[in-house]
């Protein structure tokens, strides 16, 4: 029901001409810091927090993507009005049956798209990096996206969006990279000179743009960045293999201050924060620090500005 609630907000500014839904949800219903949803929809780490709200929310948006506006706006005046539930208390069990009669998407589909979405966790993490090579009136376009959350892989659809130079117009592509690592391939009369991932907002997921696919791993750009100390940076690592991962701050002077994490990693997303304290739990000053990464002989480092605490 919270869900229902959330996406109401998103649909009621996509009325008054503010946003479009997705560009709601994403503006103001998503964890612009790393931070994984707790729990499931279905059953969250606690009743009223931001899974049930805004991750159900984020299903509904999907839900619409997937059956398009017709059938789901139908599916929801069935819900509310004309339903056996309508106006009762109803289970996801009931709404899932209903999303069944109001579409042509195979059963199979709906209840697989419920079962990671509702009752399953996170979200998809992609890696990705584009690249054109050609000339004049012959140009290739790759693509790579790999997927680098923990647990299973999300089959759903992306949207790329490639604008290209000399004003000819954007090109839309749709793909659906369910495999851990996905190469795409087109061809094109006009250099590609931008892509966009997910331009649109269709679908909850995280991204690290152009990283080198190639590379064991990709250290996200913290946010926010500078930071308060009360708050604190949130750190997300894409680990493209398995290794012993150790992550570092240190300060101008070359001193490391403290291990965020020193040890055994599988492949996957590895996500932690910093509040601008030391080892010994000690405050420091505000000013400019330097976060390493490393996997095995690979280093990536970013700056970090802590802001000086009240």
């Amino acid at each position: 029901n919270e869900g229902f609630a959330t996406y109401g907000e998103a649909l009621y500014y996509e009325h008054l001409g503010r946003y479009t839904a997705g560009e709601y949800m994403y503006l103001r219903r998503r964890l612009p810091n790393g931070e994984a949803f707790a729990g499931s929809v279905y059953d969250p780490d606690y009743t009223f927090n931001t899974t049930a709200y805004w991750k159900g929310g984020w299903v509904l948006h999907m839900l619409r993507q997937r059956l398009g506006d017709t059938d789901f706006f139908a599916l929801l005046r069935y819900w509310a009005q004309d339903s056996p539930h309508a106006g009762r208390t109803a289970t996801t069990a009931d709404f899932i049956a209903a999303t069944k009669l109001h579409t042509a998407v195979p059963d199979v589909e709906i209840d697989a798209f419920f079962t990671r979405w509702v009752y399953g966790v996170g979200q998809p993490v992609y890696a990705w990096s584009w690249a054109a090579a050609g000339a004049g009136a012959d140009w290739t376009l790759t693509v790579e996206i790999q997927q680098t959350q923990a647990g299973a892989l999300y089959p759903d659809s992306l949207d790329l969006r490639v604008s290209f130079a000399g004003g000819a117009a954007d090109s839309t592509l749709r793909v659906a990279p369910g495999e851990p690592l996905n190469s795409y391939q087109w061809s094109f009369a006009s250099q590609p000179t931008a892509v966009a991932l997910d331009p649109d907002h269709r679908l909850l997921h995280r991204a690290v743009a152009g990283s080198d696919l190639s590379a064991a791993l990709a250290l996200l750009a913290p946010y926010p960045n500078p930071f308060d100390p009360a708050a604190g940076t949130s750190i997300q690592l894409a680990l493209r293999r398995s290794g012993e991962v150790s992550l570092e701050i240190y300060d101008v002077l070359g001193r490391r201050l403290v291990s965020l994490w020193d040890g055994q990693r599988e492949p996957g997303a590895l996500l932690t924060e910093w509040r601008g304290r030391d080892e010994q739990g000690e405050p420091q000053a505000g000013g400019v620090y330097f976060l390493r990464a490393r996997l095995g002989e690979e280093v990536q480092t970013r700056k970090l500005i802590l802001l000086p605490a009240d």
